[in-house]
């Protein structure tokens, strides 16, 4: 749990607009109890953290806690407490992270592009682990990939963190990895994303039941060149939302994921823009799992044109406030001040 001092330090910070680097061990709730072993991972060891995670408290209108379960090496299974300050000036994202084990604690610090729509807020950057205890006493890392996507209901969210223990002297990322070691924030540019733009057509193939819909079709693209993709669109007509489960198939593997989009129907057009996340990746692929995806499609009766891509504009302070809004509406939250 994050202390009630430091939230009020993180307020503060917020409403003067900064972007304050707070020490990842302030998020540390206890010590663990477990026995430590002789050593931490090697250097070099993959580090691959996906996790299930909540919005839990909406700190101040650009500062939101999040809590959830994590999995994955070397840590095994946790709990995690992640504390994601927006700041639309320049479309970054702090996000402080906590990982639970019954082995000992681990800190990790992320910095993020960031972008919302009416459905989502998504999170595609790097992160670093700054530290730990117990059996992970004194452990760090390069920099690691870090993904995360928040749900308008928060409670559909996901967050992965991915790299090894390993700190490269230069290469990839080299100076974001000097800025993440001292504390200062890096640009938006310098935040490299996923190499993904592929589009394409496809057509409906069948209504499994009620606002369930099967489509089929071809995508030209990076990193495919000529692949095929079928989806599963869920409608929920209430809150005009729909949930895109894809699957694209290529020579060299194929790729799973999840998308969530807003759509709009008018004069026999259907249009979806929603946020995703691959969950699975195969073969040449493989180092896509994890990664973020901005789904866009446009349906004129059963034939649709769809994009695939890993990019999107950041996010305007009116777009990042009217998003969180709508989050702590969605889980019946109080509404914090100063939401202008």
């Amino acid at each position: 749990m994050i202390t009630t001092n430091r939230i009020r330090l993180l307020i503060a910070s917020c409403a003067l607009g900064a972007l304050v680097a707070l020490p990842a061990a302030g998020l540390a709730s206890q010590q663990s109890t477990a026995t430590k072993p002789a050593r931490i991972p090697a250097s070099g060891s993959a580090i691959i953290v996906a996790g299930k995670i909540h919005l839990d408290t909406v700190v101040s209108p650009l500062v939101l806690q999040d809590t959830g379960t994590v999995t994955g090496t070397p840590f095994g299974s946790g709990t995690t407490t992640q504390l994601y300050t927006l700041h639309p000036k320049t479309g970054i994202a702090e996000t402080q992270i906590e990982i639970d084990t019954a082995s000992g604690t681990v800190t990790a610090i992320a910095y993020s592009n960031y972008t919302t729509n009416t459905a989502t807020i998504s999170f595609s950057g790097v992160g670093k682990i700054t530290g730990g205890t117990g059996a992970y006493a004194g452990i760090t890392s390069g920099v690691l990939e870090f993904q995360a996507l928040h749900a308008l209901t928060g409670k559909r969210e996901a967050f992965a963190l991915v790299g090894s223990t390993a700190t490269p002297a230069a290469g990839l990322h080299h100076s974001l990895l000097a800025a993440l070691a001292n504390g200062t924030k890096p640009s938006g540019a310098a935040i490299k994303a996923a190499a993904l733009k592929a589009s394409g057509k496809t057509h409906t193939s069948g209504h499994p039941s009620t606002n369930v819909f099967a489509d089929t079709g071809t995508l030209v693209g990076a990193p495919f060149g000529k692949a095929t993709v079928n989806s599963t669109d869920t409608f929920n007509p209430v809150t005009m939302t729909a949930e895109t489960a894809f699957t694209i198939t290529a020579p060299g593997g194929s790729i799973t994921g999840l998308v969530v989009s807003p759509y709009t129907s008018a004069s026999g057009v259907l249009t979806f823009a929603g946020k995703g996340m691959i969950t699975a990746a195969t073969g040449d692929y493989a180092k896509l799992t994890n990664r973020l995806v901005t789904y866009a499609a446009t349906y004129k009766g059963a034939l649709g044109t769809v994009r695939y891509t890993s990019s999107s504009k950041p996010a305007s302070r009116a777009q990042t406030l009217a998003t969180v809004q709508a989050f702590v509406t969605s889980i019946g939250a109080p509404m914090p001040a100063a939401f202008s």
